[in-house]
């Protein structure tokens, strides 16, 4: 399980599923069997759940990590579900002709963080999203 090539923020993040971390997967089309050695600590929600699923972790976790799915974060910060936005920029990205936040409604972002990942093309970026009434 330890890798010497890894960061720090890998390793931590490889304990925690080794330590059975609940993870809860949005999908209409995975399989239980499909989740390989994670199978025991994996919940799959199908999309028409989502919003209710991810609401109903927030209230019991008090805080939920979403990794990658431009489609599922575009809908939580669209329904009001995200406190805190990490973007991970590539040139890919900056380079590329999709809208990253299409279909969301003004959202009020404030920047917390910019930095470059060492060794690497990508910039992090931390927001707080502020509150709408």
């Amino acid at each position: 399980m330890d890798n010497p090539d890894a960061s720090e923020d890998e390793s931590y993040i490889a304990r925690r599923y080794a330590d059975g971390i609940p993870i809860t997967v949005i999908s209409d089309t995975l399989t239980p069997e499909e989740t390989g050695p994670w199978r025991g600590q994996t919940t799959i929600v199908p999309r028409a759940r989502a919003m209710d699923a991810v609401a109903d972790l927030r209230k019991r976790d008090g805080e939920t990590l979403v990794f990658g799915s431009r489609t599922l974060w575009t809908d939580l910060l669209a329904h009001g579900l995200v406190d805190v936005l990490y973007l991970m920029i590539g040139p890919k990205i900056v380079a590329g002709d999709h809208r990253t936040f299409k279909g969301v409604p003004p959202t009020g972002l404030y920047l917390l963080d910019a930095r470059r990942l060492e060794d690497s093309e990508i910039v992090l970026l931390t927001y707080t999203v502020a509150a709408t009434s």
